[in-house]
Formats: C-alpha cells, structure tokens, sequence
C-alpha cells in the first residue's frame, strides 16, 4: 500500500518546471479567485507534460478545434469526437478506430498512438500478443522472441461515468502531447510502446452532464460543491442511454459501449489497463493497488507489479505536493470493474479517483481546487504508468506469458475441473449465455450423449457422487488461456481470505464511536463478510471456525481483583483490560491460579475483592479440565455414548 503523500504546496512557481522538469498550475489560493474562470492548464501546452517537450505545429491543438484550452472548461463528447479525428488526420503516430456505436448512434472511438513502424506491423504485434494469451504450441523459442520483440500495449480508459469529466479533458491533453512531441524521451516511448486512448468510454452519460453544465453555469465562477453546478441533477451522467452503470457491465456485456469495448480490447490484450473515475469533491486522488479483499482468481503479479507502478505514480505526485492515497478502496473482489475484469483478463488494472471538480473550481478547507488542476493529476498519472509500462515492458511480457501457460498446463490450478450448464427449455436464455461465452472468448463445448462423472458440486454446494450428465449439457473446462475471468465468473461460492476478515476485525474493534459515512459503509461491508464466513460449511479434514460478532469498547476488564482459599493468596490485587482483538496467555505452575482466574471471569466463582466487567457484547467461549462432573464407575465410552450401542 502507499500511503498518503503530498507536501504543502506545489513544486515550483505557476508556469515554472516541478522538481521532474514538468511545468504545472500550482492549487490557487482564496486571493486568485477572481481569476479561476481564465484558467485552463496554464496559456500553452507544455504546462501539462515535461519540459524539454517539442510540439509540432503540425498536429493541432486541442485549442485550435476546441476553441479553448484543454481544462478551461469540460469538453462535450461531439468536440472529443472531433479533436480525435482531427488528430488522426494530421498524425502519422495516430490511428483511429470506431469500435461500436452506443444506443444514441454516437460514434464509439479509440486512437492507436505509437510510432509509425509499430503502426505499420499492428497485425503482427496482435498475433504476438495472441500467440502469449493461448500458448498451447507456443514453443520456448518463439516465446522468448515474442518477449523480446513484441511492444507494450497499454489501454487508456477515460471517463465511464459520463459525469466524471476530468478523465476525458486529460484524454485531449494525452493525444495531443503523444502524437504531437518530436522529444527524445516520447520517441523513445512510443518506440517501445503501443498507447491506445479511449477517451470518451460513455459518450451518451456525458452529453447529459455536459447539457446541465451549460443550464447550471453562471457569469461568475461557482466553486460552492453544494451547488447544482457541481451536484448535477437526476438522471445525471452517470449512466448510458439507459441509466446504466457501463463499470459494472464487463461481465455482462450487454450493451453496445461494452461489447464492442471488449472486442477491441481481445485484438490487442493490453499489459496495462487504465481506468479514470472521479469521487467526492472533497476527497483528494486515488489510485491502485486496492484494499483486501482480492478475488482469488488475479494473477499473482497483479499485485507485485502493481506496487511497482503506484510507488511510481506517488512520486509523481510528490514532485508537486499533490495529496493522494491507495489501498483503501474494495475493487478488486468483483470482477465487473473495469480495473479487475481486466486484470482477470492478464492486464495490470488501475484505477484511478480523481476529487470531482465539475467545472471552474472548489472550494475546500484549506485550498481551492481547480478543474484545470484536476485535469492535471489525471494526465500526471497516465504520463507516469506509461513511463513505468516502458521500463518494465519485459518483465510484464514475461510475467503475463508464464500465467497464461500456467492456465492451460495440465498441472495448473485449473487443471482439473469444469463448469455445465444443463439443458434447458428456455433457447432464449441459453442463447444469451452463449453469446456471453463468445464475447469474453470463453472456449465451451456440448455433449453429444450422456457422460457419467466421479463427483460434482451443484449451486447450491452439494456434493453429487457418480452423477450423469445428460446429452446436450455445455461443458466449459476451466483450464484454458481465459481460465482466471472464467472461474471468477462462473465460480458458485468464492471465499474471502481470512487474513482479509481479519484485518477488517481489527479495523473494526479499534475504530472510533464517531465514525465517518465512509466508515459506516466498511461496517456494513464486514457484516457482509461475517455473515459469508459463518455460512461457510466445514469441508473433509478441516475445521471452520466462524467470525465472531462485532466487539465494543469494553471486552473484559478486571479492577483489584483479589482471590484466595483459606489461608492462601492466589491473586492479589489485579487489574487488566482485555482490548477488543486482543490475544493473551496465561502462564504460570500448577496451583497458580490459572483455572481460578478463567472461573471467575466465566462467573463460576466469586472474588474475594474487586470486581470482573464482561462487555455486552462478549460471548464466552470456555472448556473446563475439571473432571468432577465424571463418573468413575463408567469407562470412558459408557461416560460419552451415555450407555448406547449406537
């Protein structure tokens, strides 16, 4: 996890290099408020990437199709459209590529930006990519020459929530400075890698929002977040044409945006996968790696890569003194988020949650937040994780390729199992699931006569031993190359690590009484988790021992705690609090007063002096070793059989 980051202020002066020779618009202060409504990200281009940037009068800006700067106000979808065409026109690094058309008829897009060879061999980097994604007769040779050989493909994903502005506004910035820069440093990065930009993933959500931008702006600037400026108004931008949520649709698919989003995404199986959101106003920046839980099906270098690219972005950030943060949100158990399917998938997924700035500015307790800034962290974000993609292309090639054999190896995790949907009389429903299975590329096959299998388990968790299964059955085996998305999908009952549960129990117990909304929603979540993990049934071999119920302040607690039989003092005078998640033993010789203690803590015996308090929400667990209750007349199995055969 990286933790909270950011000094006081900006690096260097407005319009002046940060400590990474990149120059920036610092976060204004109260005195130049009057002035918010004429900033953009600064008069030129080069205030938004690093210095030393040489532009190319060539490739217009975003200005010149725009008619204002990139950041000075938000971009609607139309003008997105247009700048991408215009830029793909003048550009030989730029490609552009309509995959789909959302249910308004708007034009779905993404721009291929990469050096005009690679753009020249993209049939060739697409079989490179496919021959690692499927390695069944990928010999060892060729495999090392495909990591060898093979660019770095990275998605850009920008603004699935249409009123999540920033993220396509830095889109703009992002195409401009990667098709336009003739420096050594962007050259040399788009030799080595294949940056494809989505920079408008919700075009119909955003031309609402933008709709309400233009009905709730004022001739001052508004920086009230209260304000219905920046609230926005039902049915908001968040969803598609139908109010749909586009970032919970990746597993479904089933609407336009979605569908041929994956489709574009199977032709090039990125290594990195981007996804740019906006949170509350008020909040800071938020980036991957995400907070346990984690769905047990990623790929293990998600995480270990993962680090390596946020410790890169945070540095970033802390060039400028930007606050942010990471490993405090829950995106990785379901595997609908943009970031995780696409990690499911074998790209590295990152999230990114930018303070939401709808337009003009904020107002916060202690500053005063720019959209232009806004739009700023999310370009410093996407410039560091494509530097950190170029260093680390080799060992993300290597990385991805071994889990993939992994997948399809007789001997891999998903080796020896598979999931069958029965036959059924409802052909609509079948048919809706099957073309489910082709648009993730999920291989499936279908009995054509009865197969009895050894053991099986159905839905609902119980164990079928030599059960038939009938002709007609679809049959999708686990071990092939999307064997992770496929059991993350189709898996009955997954289960949370109990370290997870473990560190939510502690977050829980030590958490304070006033807690915040967002602390009142990660009690609701651990509820959640508790009640998965005391329905969870024991298994062979193994014991499960339910999470216990939410502890208060008060566990146990002894105050001059005195006790002694006849003429001899056990305990003198003790005084201790249990604290809630607390783990404590008791040591002592024979005759010490060990047992006496736990008596009178279970209330089975009196002290002397003192007093024991047992907090309200304390169940005791205890076992006795005393033997008095026994009947020495009986042997052993007559005492526990209570005398029956059976």
């Amino acid at each position: 996890m990286v933790a909270a980051g950011g000094r006081a202020g900006p690096a260097g002066a407005p319009g002046c290099p940060g400590d990474d020779g990149i120059d920036h618009e610092p976060i204004l202060d109260d005195h130049r408020l009057v002035a918010i409504a004429q900033i953009g990200l600064g008069k030129k281009m080069k205030h938004l990437v690093r210095a030393g940037a040489d532009h190319d009068a060539a490739i217009p800006t975003p200005a010149a199709v725009l008619g204002f700067e990139a950041g000075h106000r938000t971009a609607n979808s139309a003008q997105v459209q247009a700048y991408a065409q215009a830029v793909a026109a003048a550009s030989p690094r730029a490609r552009l590529v309509e995959h789909g058309r959302s249910h308004e008829g708007r034009p779905l897009v993404h721009l291929v930006i990469s050096s005009p060879a690679n753009l020249a061999r993209t049939d060739e980097i697409q079989a490179g990519m496919a021959a690692l994604a499927d390695p069944r007769g990928l010999d060892a040779t060729r495999r090392a020459r495909l990591i060898e050989s093979l660019p770095g493909v990275a998605w850009l994903g920008y603004s699935i929530h249409g009123n999540e502005s920033s993220g396509s506004d830095a889109a703009l910035v992002m195409i401009h400075h990667l098709a336009a820069d003739r420096s050594a440093a962007t050259l040399q990065l788009l030799d080595e890698l294949v940056v494809i930009i989505d920079p408008d993933m919700n075009p119909d959500g955003r031309e609402r929002f933008v709709k309400a931008l233009a009905e709730s702006r004022g001739t001052q600037p508004n920086v009230d977040d209260q304000s219905v400026l920046h609230t926005g108004y039902w049915p908001f931008g968040r969803g598609n044409h139908y109010l749909f949520d586009l970032n919970r649709d990746w597993i479904y698919g089933r609407h336009p945006e979605t569908r041929g989003r994956i489709a574009a995404i199977s032709a090039w199986r990125p290594l990195l996968f981007v996804d740019a959101h906006e949170m509350g106003a008020q909040d800071t920046y938020l980036f991957s790696p995400a907070r346990e839980p984690h769905n047990p099906h990623l790929p293990p270098y998600r995480r270990t890569l993962g680090q390596v690219f946020a410790t890169d972005q945070a540095r970033a950030f802390d060039r400028f003194g930007y606050p942010y943060y990471s490993g405090e949100w829950h995106e990785d158990w379901y595997p609908g988020y943009t970031d995780a399917w696409a990690s499911l998938r074998g790209s590295l997924g990152i999230l990114y949650e930018q303070a939401r700035i709808a337009e003009d500015g904020v107002q916060r307790h202690a500053n005063l937040l720019s959209y232009a800034q806004s739009v700023h962290h999310q370009v410093l974000s996407s410039l560091a994780n494509l530097e950190t993609l170029r260093r680390e292309r080799s060992a993300m090639l290597e990385a991805y390729a071994s889990d993939r054999a992994e997948s399809v190896s007789v001997r891999g995790p998903y080796a020896n199992r598979s999931f069958v949907i029965l036959p059924t009389a409802n052909q609509g429903r079948l048919n809706d699931l099957l073309d489910l299975v082709r648009l993730q590329g999920f291989e499936a096959h279908r009995l054509t006569r009865a197969l009895r299998v050894g053991s099986a388990v159905d839905q609902l968790g119980r164990e079928l031993r030599n059960h038939d299964l009938p002709a007609g059955s679809i049959v999708l085996r686990n071990r092939q190359p999307e064997a992770r998305l496929l059991a993350a999908m189709f898996e009955f009952d997954p289960r949370m690590s109990e370290h997870a549960l473990a560190r939510e129990r502690e977050w829980i117990a030590s958490s304070p009484k006033a807690r915040q909304a967002k602390s009142k929603a990660r009690i609701k979540a651990y509820d959640e988790l508790v009640r998965a993990a005391n329905d969870r049934r024991p298994g062979d071999a193994q014991i499960v021992i339910p999470a216990g119920e939410r502890l208060g302040q008060v566990v146990i607690e002894a105050e001059g705690l005195t006790k002694g039989f006849g003429d001899r003092l056990l305990i003198d005078d003790l005084s201790f609090k249990l604290p809630p998640g607390g783990i404590v033993g008791v040591i002592g010789p024979n005759g010490a007063g060990k047992s006496t203690l736990f008596k009178m803590i279970t209330g089975a015996e009196k002290p002397d002096a003192g007093e024991i308090r047992v907090g309200d929400t304390v169940q005791l667990g205890y076992v006795d070793q005393s033997r008095d209750h026994l009947d020495a007349s009986k042997t052993v199995w007559e005492e526990i059989s209570g005398g029956n055969d059976v």
